[in-house]
């Protein structure tokens, strides 16, 4: 998976046009370079996000999706702070957590999607009670083995 749709709020939309800008320095050093590996300017980010303003003001929505890369979610970061509020109001923290939540959806793919409640953490009862399962499955695989697998367990016998 190289990108995820997260979904921002049409006031979130218009904080995060204040600070994902497009104009890129002159020059092919430094982190305004589209030739950096994670340029801190996006022109299609940019884009982007004022055509997804577009939308949500032509059509009166409340709320659009953006297909989001890895470079996309850091660029995010690097510019909204938690602490930012916009008078239409967005919060920063919100939009941070949002990108959070599709890094950690990018990392570990479906299984990041799922709420920590959902996901499946045992606590040691549970993996105890649940051991004898998997050790009966692991057995019935190791006896459809072949005839060289039982001469080796004969000579750890001897």
């Amino acid at each position: 998976m190289s990108s995820v749709p997260v979904p921002f709020t049409r006031a979130e939309f218009w904080l995060l046009h204040a600070w994902i800008r497009h104009d890129q320095e002159s020059g092919d050093d430094g982190p305004y370079s589209s030739r950096a590996r994670y340029p801190i300017v996006s022109t299609e980010l940019n884009e982007e996000i004022a055509l997804a303003l577009v939308a949500c003001e032509d059509d009166d929505l409340d709320e659009y999706r953006l297909e989001l890369g890895y470079g996309d979610l850091l660029l995010i970061d690097h510019f909204i702070r938690a602490d930012f509020k916009s008078p239409e109001g967005a919060k920063g923290k919100d939009i941070l957590m949002k990108t959070f939540r599709a890094r950690m959806e990018l990392a570990l793919g479906e299984f990041g999607r799922q709420p920590a409640t959902e996901q499946r953490d045992q606590d040691y009862k549970t993996a105890i009670r649940e051991r004898p399962i998997m050790e009966e499955e692991e057995t019935e695989d190791a006896s459809t083995g072949n005839e060289s697998n039982k001469d080796a367990d004969k000579s750890t016998d001897a």
